[in-house]
């Protein structure tokens, strides 16, 4: 197995995570809340908080990365026992922005690539900006936002 490539990829995969695929999930992932993502990319599972949470679009786009990078170097898919993220998602209360709602979020992502005997890690860490439909935001809640966002 080529070390340096799953090396790179852990490192990739982080980096992608909080790139701007991210943005067709922000609503989903707002309407969550803060707390720990699991992800396991080779089973397709996501979960929050320890809940099953639906499917989310970054999940196609980082596995179709991995299985279109492992191939160009040889790397068969089979070899990896499991590709896994766990993001901690800390969000700051909604705001208004020009655009509508922005909520901040504090993404602290570990992308883990088992392959058998040597376990490949990356950390990465990034504040965003999400804008968020206004459906996520609960008009009926006090100024601050929306209860189910930050749960007192």
């Amino acid at each position: 197995m080529r070390r340096k490539r799953l090396k790179h990829s852990a490192h990739v995969l982080c980096r992608m995570f909080c790139g701007w695929q991210l943005y067709g999930d922000w609503d989903t992932l707002a309407e969550r809340g803060s707390g720990l993502l699991v992800i396991d990319l080779l089973q397709g599972l996501c979960r929050h908080n320890g809940e099953p949470i639906g499917d989310l679009h970054i999940i196609d786009v980082l596995l179709a990365w991995l299985v279109e990078d492992l191939q160009a170097h040889n790397i068969p898919l089979a070899a990896l026992e499991e590709v896994r993220f766990e993001v901690e998602i800390v969000l700051q209360p909604p705001h208004s922005t020009p655009s509508g709602p922005g909520i901040f979020a504090n993404l602290e992502c570990v992308s883990y690539i088992d392959a058998g005997e040597v376990v490949y890690t990356s950390t990465f860490e990034e504040e965003q900006e999400w804008l968020v439909s206004p459906d996520v935001i609960d008009p009926s809640d006090p100024p601050g936002g929306r209860r189910a966002l930050f749960p007192t």
